[in-house]
């Protein structure tokens, strides 16, 4: 019969064809240390509030009427506006960890026949206490641009409420007329600056001791290694449960700024210039500030 495990007394390793509690630790090992999350939704919404309109001579002033067409007044317009964006390409990238223990070389091979405890140097090379420190503050970085989002059209309105500017087609005031005007869409995204998925905490390493007998197993056909404690005080079972499920990085950092620059306005006929003195027409823009958005909305996923 081929040899299914071995514990080797000499230098306090185990070496097995099988699992320990249903996990490959090899297996785990690896994963742990090569293992990304996919990240989906949003980043955070940011609202772009009472832009100013300017005219390209700087002016801020516009000849501006109620709806009834009564009243004029020359006053300052502004618009305002909010928006977001999809997860577009970020991802997390390979985990970053790291770990001041290591590998115990005691050359010894213990089980606690009260509990199943077993105590060694490594598992098929896989130090169990080193793994689960690796696990434990494992962080990822991430890659990749938000998804581009078309910015809605933006209203403007004068400092008392009215809608209606004075425009027309040109700077000599051709077809001049009374109409409401808005900042017409225009797509934009940003680039990941810092966005990370901050450590992961798991508080303990230890199982807890199952009921039950045997406390240790080894089973003939498979190899497998049943026991009722942990390993070098770690829950492999649930270590590898933890793993399996774990989303609770916490989203830091933002995107990279970006300004959508100067946005020039358009009335609802079409016309692009607009009344700021007796005999002066200027085409005129609102200007989204330099913003970004920050990552603590997006939605980790399982391990993959």
């Amino acid at each position: 019969m081929a040899r299914v495990a071995l514990l080797d007394a000499s230098t306090g390793q185990v070496t097995l064809s099988g699992t320990v509690d249903g996990v490959n630790l090899a297996a785990l090992n690896t994963a742990i240390q090569n293992h990304d999350h996919v990240l989906s939704g949003n980043v955070s919404t940011v609202a772009s509030g009472n832009m100013t309109l300017t005219g390209t001579g700087a002016q801020t002033s516009f000849n501006m009427c109620n709806d009834a067409e009564t009243s004029t007044d020359y006053q300052s317009a502004r618009g305002s506006d909010e928006h977001t964006h999809t997860v577009g390409s970020l991802a997390s990238d390979v985990e970053t960890a790291s770990t001041l223990l290591s590998a115990k070389s005691d050359g010894e091979i213990t089980i606690d026949s009260a509990t199943g405890d077993l105590v060694c140097d490594t598992i098929d090379g896989v130090a169990p206490e080193v793994l689960y420190d690796r696990y434990h503050g494992h962080w990822h970085t991430v890659t990749g641009s938000t998804g581009s989002t078309t910015l809605d059209a933006i209203p403007i309105a004068g400092a008392n409420g009215w809608t209606k500017f004075r425009v027309a087609s040109d700077s000599s005031g051709t077809g001049a007329a009374w109409e409401t005007v808005t900042v017409g869409p225009g797509a934009h995204s940003h680039a990941n600056s810092n966005i990370a998925l901050s450590a992961f905490s798991y508080p303990s390493g230890a199982g807890s001791n199952d009921a039950g007998n045997p406390k240790f197993a080894i089973a003939a056909a498979s190899g497998n290694i049943s026991l009722k404690g942990d390993v070098n005080d770690i829950g492999i079972a649930q270590l590898k449960a933890s793993y399996d499920a774990h989303t609770a990085h916490s989203r830091t950092g933002t995107t990279a700024s970006h300004s959508a620059g100067q946005a020039y306005a358009t009335s609802s006929g079409g016309k692009t210039y607009f009344q700021v003195g007796a005999s002066t027409w200027v085409r005129a823009y609102l200007q989204r500030p330099d913003h970004s958005h920050n990552g603590t909305t997006l939605s980790v996923a399982t391990p993959s």
